[in-house]
């Protein structure tokens, strides 16, 4: 049953760009891999604590290059 939670691994686009978000293989560590690709081209990525705030990241990831393109 979804309960509108994000499940991993989760991908979506946003834009023209591609975020897909996973758990972090390092277990010690903890927290959620995410990253931001647009074709076969991976343009940033990141660790973060919570799925939420790794979409919040991508998004904000996303927005920089979106801007820089105009």
């Amino acid at each position: 049953m979804n309960d509108g939670k994000m499940m991993c691994p989760h991908e979506e686009m946003y834009l023209e760009y591609q975020i897909f978000i996973d758990e972090n293989p390092d277990h010690y560590r903890g927290g959620f891999a995410w990253s931001v690709s647009k074709g076969d081209v991976e343009l940033d990525c990141g660790l973060s604590v919570s799925i939420q705030d790794a979409q919040e990241d991508a998004y904000k990831v996303i927005f920089v290059l979106s801007e820089s393109n105009h």
